[in-house]
């Protein structure tokens, strides 16, 4: 059985953290990312038309190749922590991000994702971001809606 994607967030992201940091390629195309420049990220799934109440928002500290630590996060208390992007959609595009039926930077051109922070330091390192969602693949995942 899987992790539960709403109920467990805390424990979703520490074995997608996982999945990075065992992932050899991401220590290839995630090097640079974060260095002379905040990359750690806001990750907030918006309710969308699931039955959610509110945001799903984790905090993930990446730099150079690595997710040195993530936490889930309350979504009004954001500006507590230290990022330089927020990654945001709606469950229903995290849940085809998590399945593989969307990448990272196809879901930004298509608008099933929005970025606030530097988008061409995005586009400069598409190959990190594809890694990253594919080590989401990588956890078994259980949506509830």
């Amino acid at each position: 059985m899987g992790i539960d994607f709403v109920d467990e967030p805390d424990e979703w992201m520490d074995e997608w953290m996982h999945q990075v940091n065992e992932n050899t390629d991401y220590h290839e195309t995630g090097e640079g990312w974060g260095v002379d420049f905040n990359g750690n990220y806001i990750f907030r799934v918006n309710p969308g038309d699931s039955p959610m109440e509110e945001p799903i928002t984790n905090f993930a500290e990446v730099s150079d190749g690595a997710v040195h630590s993530v936490e889930n996060v309350d979504p009004d208390e954001i500006e507590e922590y230290d990022y330089g992007f927020i990654y945001e959609g709606s469950y229903d595009s995290w849940k085809q991000l998590i399945h593989g039926e969307i990448g990272p930077i196809d879901g930004l051109m298509s608008g099933a994702f929005d970025v606030v922070g530097d988008m061409q330091l995005m586009l400069q390192y598409t190959d990190g971001a594809s890694t990253l969602a594919s080590a989401a693949n990588q956890v078994d995942t259980e949506f509830p809606y």
